[in-house]
């Protein structure tokens, strides 16, 4: 995960399809721009559950990365929310954050 962390923030790499799919949406949640979240989830057609996933999955990543919306409500509720769900991503996340010393 580490790994594809330093790939995404770098700017310079390049990506996997899949990979940039991942860095789209971690761009959108260190942004704090939740229209563009709601768009891209209209555009891939997702349901609730997979909007939630994948948004999830960007905040993890950018978290970790130590990018993440800061003094913001909406972001700390959703990181509790995680932590309450002991998302697993999450875990991680916080892992590898404590390890870089972010």
């Amino acid at each position: 995960m580490w790994e594809l962390i330093k790939l995404l923030f770098s700017g310079e790499a390049e990506l996997s399809p899949e990979e940039k799919a991942i860095e789209k949406w971690a761009e959108a949640v260190k942004d704090s721009n939740w229209v563009r979240l709601h768009t891209m989830a209209r555009e891939d057609d997702l349901t609730p559950p997979e909007f939630f996933d994948k948004v999830a999955e960007a905040y993890c990543y950018v978290y970790a990365a130590g990018v993440e919306p800061k003094r913001n409500d909406a972001w700390t509720a959703f990181r509790k929310t995680l932590e309450n769900m002991h998302y697993p991503l999450l875990s991680d996340s916080i892992a590898i954050r404590a390890k870089e010393g972010n």
